[in-house]
């Protein structure tokens, strides 16, 4: 038997594992019990990626509507799931 790491999407199609674990941090962290917020950072260690990675994954996420992106002046910034995303 052979186990693959590409993960697939609802509808069978293959799934970027980057994606797929910027996906599994911003879902942890919406059902973490304590309710805080987690930074970019955490999500990035979470998620196993350089910041550099998870941004431009979170664009990505942005631009299909799943994730709603707040970018501060300061350069920090937040993510959550949105509706759609979860």
């Amino acid at each position: 038997m052979v186990v693959s790491n590409v993960q697939q999407d609802a509808a069978g199609e293959a799934l970027d594992p980057v994606v797929a674990a910027v996906l599994r941090a911003l879902w942890e962290s919406a059902n973490d019990p304590g309710g805080k917020a987690w930074s970019l950072a955490k999500r990035s260690k979470r998620a196993g990626i350089a910041m550099s990675t998870l941004r431009r994954a979170l664009t990505q996420l942005e631009m299909a509507a799943l994730v709603d992106v707040t970018t501060g002046v300061d350069g920090r910034g937040s993510a959550a799931l949105n509706a759609a995303g979860r």
